[in-house]
């Protein structure tokens, strides 16, 4: 669709109104008379409307009236490359259903609200409609009352802006078609900005209250593209709104959504819904443009591709929400919804039902004042990969009394972040933020950038006085490698947040960065006079491989967190640590509960303090805790330099491969020493469950009655009436299952049948043949036993010699 190489304007009325419009040429300007009134409701329609450069459309109306609505009903679209104007504050609907295009020299002169179309009906109350394709039957169904909707019952034609079109404080300014190309800027100061881009078939509600589209009886979307340095603005005293729907929307090449809260009044919010997907692609470079509002305020941002909601004022940032089948950013572009100034920032809410893509040089910014309540995850997909730095980063402003920084709250199937790229929430001179990662899937935290110094990680800071948030994981796997980091830190007086980590199945916490410097890592710290947050794990399997860390660590004078880990398991292989150092504060506390504990090949767990202070204490609650190989050098250790040691409780039913040691050697040892102070050594405490033979004895009775013999047929002797059937003893087993196994001695008969089972008589049998009279040759009890020629193990009567095994007499009447 090309511009009019024509200098004069084409508007030609049509003839299809009780009271048809009049065009009224003045030189440049075409002023427009006429028209058919209803209510507060002024009709026009033209059978062609475009405008050349230079040239100006003046809807010439009584200023009174509320709405303007301009049809075109000739079958081809209108370029505008002119002044669109009209009196008062009278809204101005420009309607097309075959295209509307805004050349680079269009421009709005109107003093309410921009409705620019493509549908083919406006749709009125009681069943009324003002359609492009007008019949006989259509005049007199023109509706005093304000539309209710728009209506596309055929296939819609794009919308493309190559210019500024500008809408005053307060008002809207809307775009709806099929297709929507945004290669020029749309503003509207303080107000609202809807682009919309619905298929054939589909109808789109107006609200009458908020002057805002409702899209939910829309089942199918086109296209929407925001590119060439293009700005979507609400930008005021209060941020405004936007709002974006579509299938596929772009943003490229330094397009960008805004809206900046400039003062005390509160933002509204941006809002964009892609059924298939939203791609933010960025082209940053030396050379890219500098965005003058942000200049002219001290600032030097190159203007990259943009959805951004701060505040550089006292009121609250807009927020931004996203919902998408697929979300990509790249190339520098961002997603920032920030406070830079005394007011609140706003919240960063992302969904996407298959995929998140954030790729190379790219920041995604979110700043939220309250926590997003938790719901139902709704997505399947999330990734984060880059070639350098990308970050979704939420942060308070530099400024004395700054602002809250907010939350960033992610719902996903599966979440990775990888290559260098950064997930953080921190607190610059105002109070910090939460993360909230909720995965059904696989979190994963992968590698570094290529030069190995920027790894991917999950964070939360402080570097004031004010506090950070938690950092708050729940999935089904949790997987950190090739120097992926997950840390919380304070940098100032506020205190870190914590890292509460809860996955069904297993964190895993693999290798070390590309480079070979970083550890893949959980890290609670503090640099500062700021206390350390806690690390809490929960998960079926914990397992810390090839170098990974778990780490609480203290540098200054702030006190170190405390680690706590429940799992099913808990491995640690090949120099992997779970530590926690201080070096001017006492060393944190360990606990781990779990049923098998495993440290293999230099792996340790360590609590140490390398200044006056005492090492931490570690608690460990396990059924089985082995260190393997013997020589491995795999240590459970609660050291200090000059301070006391620390304590070490070890609660278990079996310790393989590790002894406690006041010294530190080359084998596993389990220590808890002060190096320069033998008398400060701490205390290792080690728990052994044992039988209680107290547990689970019963009351027998005074009176016992003798049983019946125990062999009717066999013959009557002298002891017959003195038989009995006697138990004794626990055969090995422990009186409670808790209890620990003893190494009680198991007869067992080697015997060998002297035929196969299959060959021997049932029992009943045997009894039968039994004759009652036969003489029973007494039977003797063993004193003894030898082996016979073959080797096997026979026992007698007599005792043969000291090399033979002796069995006491149970009684001396046998």
């Amino acid at each position: 669709m090309g511009l009019l190489p024509s200098a004069s304007a084409q508007i030609r009325p049509d003839a299809t109104l009780p009271i048809n419009s009049e065009v009224r040429s003045e030189g440049a300007i075409q002023r427009i008379l006429g028209g058919t009134q209803a209510g507060q409701n002024l009709f026009h329609s033209f059978r062609q409307f475009d405008l050349p450069p230079g040239t100006t459309v003046y809807f010439d109306q009584n200023p009174a009236l509320t709405n303007i609505f301009a049809r075109i009903t000739g079958g081809q679209a209108s370029s505008v490359d002119g002044v669109l104007r009209a009196n008062g504050a009278t809204n101005l609907f420009l309607i097309n259903p075959k295209g509307i295009l805004f050349g680079p020299n269009a421009q709005l002169n109107v003093g309410g609200s921009f409705f620019a179309t493509t549908a083919n009906r406006i749709l009125f109350p009681n069943g009324n409609a003002f359609s492009t394709m007008p019949t006989a039957q259509s005049a007199p169904l023109l509706s005093i009352n304000q539309p209710l909707g728009l209506a596309f019952n055929q296939q819609p034609g794009p919308i493309t802006v190559r210019s500024g079109l500008t809408v005053q404080p307060g008002q809207m300014l809307s775009l709806l078609g099929g297709d929507v190309n945004i290669r020029g800027n749309l503003t509207a100061p303080g107000g609202r900005i809807e682009l919309g881009a619905v298929d054939v078939n589909q109808q789109v509600q107006l609200n009458p209250s908020s002057r805002g589209l409702n899209y939910s009886g829309v089942q199918r979307f086109q296209d929407i593209r925001i590119d060439n340095l293009a700005i979507v603005d609400t930008s005021g005293p209060g941020g405004g709104l936007i709002n974006v729907q579509g299938d596929r929307i772009t943003l490229a090449e330094g397009g960008r959504l805004q809206s900046i809260t400039l003062g005390n009044l509160d933002g509204g919010g941006i809002t964009v819904n892609a059924d298939t997907s939203l791609e933010v692609l960025g082209n940053l470079s030396p050379n890219s443009p500098i965005d003058p509002f942000i200049a002219q305020r001290g600032f030097f941002l190159p203007q990259t591709t943009t959805i951004l909601a701060t505040t550089i004022g006292a009121g609250q940032a807009s927020s931004i929400e996203i919902n998408t089948g697929t979300l990509r950013v790249i190339d520098g572009a961002k997603i920032t919804a920030a406070t830079d100034g005394l007011g609140l920032g706003g919240n960063l809410t992302i969904n996407a039902a298959r995929s998140i893509d954030v790729a190379g040089e790219t920041i995604l910014l979110g700043f939220v004042p309250e926590a997003v309540p938790f719901t139902e995850p709704v997505t399947r997909n999330f990734l984060i990969d880059q070639t350098s730095t990308s970050q979704i980063n939420a942060r308070s402003a530099f400024i004395p009394n700054s602002g809250p920084s907010g939350n960033i709250t992610i719902n996903t199937g599966d979440l990775t972040i990888r290559d260098g790229a950064n997930l953080t929430a921190g607190s610059n001179l105002g109070p910090g933020g939460t993360i909230t990662l909720n995965a059904i899937g696989t979190v994963e935290i992968v590698g570094s950038s290529q030069s190995g110094f920027s790894t991917s990680n999950v964070s939360t800071a402080s570097i004031s006085q004010n506090n950070a948030l938690d950092t708050i994981i729940r999935a089904n796997k949790l997987i950190i490698r090739d120097g992926g980091v997950i840390t919380a830190s304070t940098f100032g007086l506020g205190q870190a947040g914590d890292i509460l980590i809860t996955t069904t199945q297993s964190v895993e916490i693999l290798g070390i960065s590309r480079s070979g410097m970083i550890p893949s890592q959980i890290n609670a710290g503090t640099f500062s006079a700021g206390d350390s947050g806690d690390i809490k794990i929960d998960t079926g399997r914990l397992s810390v491989k090839d170098g990974g860390t778990i780490r609480l660590n203290s540098v200054a004078q702030g006190q170190t967190g405390a680690l706590t880990v429940t799992a099913n398991s808990v491995f640690l292989e090949n120099q992997s640590q779970i530590s926690s150092n201080a070096v001017a504060s006492p060393a944190g506390n360990i606990n781990i509960d779990t049923n098998l504990l495993l440290l293999n090949n230099g792996s340790n767990i360590t609590t140490n303090a390398f200044g006056l202070d005492a090492g931490g204490n570690i608690n460990l609650n396990a059924d089985v805790i082995a260190a393997l190989p013997l020589d491995g050098d795999s240590n459970i250790t609660a050291n200090a330099v000059n301070g006391p040691g620390g304590q070490i409780t070890i609660t278990t039913q079996g310790l393989f491969g590790i002894a406690i040691s006041d010294r530190n050697t080359d084998l596993n040892d389990i220590t808890a020493i002060s190096q320069n102070n033998p008398q400060l050594n701490g205390v290792v405490e080690l728990n052994t469950p044992d039988a209680d033979p107290s547990e689970n004895l019963a009351e027998q009775p005074d009176e016992v009655e003798a049983p019946q013999p125990i062999a009717r047929g066999c013959q009557t002797r002298q002891f017959a009436n003195q038989s009995r059937f006697k138990r004794s003893g626990r055969g090995g087993l422990p009186i409670n299952p808790h209890s620990a196994l003893s190494s009680l001695a198991v007869w067992q008969d080697l015997r060998t049948d002297p035929e196969p089972l299959s060959q021997v008589s049932p029992a009943s049998d045997l009894t039968a043949t039994l004759p009652t009279d036969t003489p029973v040759q007494e039977i003797t009890e063993a004193q003894g036993w030898q082996q016979d020629e073959q080797g096997r193990t026979v026992l007698t009567t007599q005792r043969q010699g000291p090399s033979h095994y002796a069995f006491q007499p149970s009684a001396p009447n046998c």
